[in-house]
């Protein structure tokens, strides 16, 4: 539209707000574990999906999570800390249902932690693994009447 005039904020742009989000890829939480290096990435062109991400000693980078999975909280309704990794361990909560599972780094297939709750209740957050590493410390929200409780809750790490 050279040499047009339009209202301020209706002139046409070859940009658009989706083409602008499209390619940036959020990264987030960076962890080191040992020489590990574990991240989340949050990807726009998958839907907003975040996905986590590991770069091994030996420099590879590998994607850890299954392409369906969605790393996320919702405890406290804005999130909490949604991942964890210590010890080539990494547990993360999968936004789908709401459950926690762990992978390890060396295989990296997704073991489920928690039961199925009734309408995908329980939601968790904010965790730490146990020094002996057999437990997954965290907070868990559960629906109750009139309000949610959050309590601090261990895990099985054998799921």
């Amino acid at each position: 539209m050279l040499g047009g005039t339009a209202p301020y904020g209706a002139w046409p742009s070859p940009i658009s707000p989706e083409s602008l989000a499209a390619g940036s890829v959020r990264v987030t939480t960076l962890v080191a574990d040992g020489a590990d290096l574990w991240w989340s990435e949050t990807r726009p062109a998958a839907k907003g999906r975040t996905a986590l991400v590991r770069r091994s000693a030996d420099g590879s980078v590998r994607e850890m999570t299954p392409p369906d999975a969605n790393v996320r909280s919702r405890v406290h309704s804005y999130g909490g800390a949604a991942w964890w990794a210590q010890g080539r361990v990494c547990v993360y909560s999968d936004d789908s249902d709401f459950r926690l599972r762990r992978i390890d780094a060396d295989d990296g297939e997704p073991v489920v932690l928690t039961p199925e709750g009734p309408d995908r209740s329980c939601l968790y957050a904010d965790g730490r693994l146990s020094a002996d590493g057999r437990w997954f410390v965290c907070v868990r929200e559960r629906p109750a009447d009139p309000e949610h409780v959050n309590e601090i809750v261990r895990v099985a790490l054998d799921g």
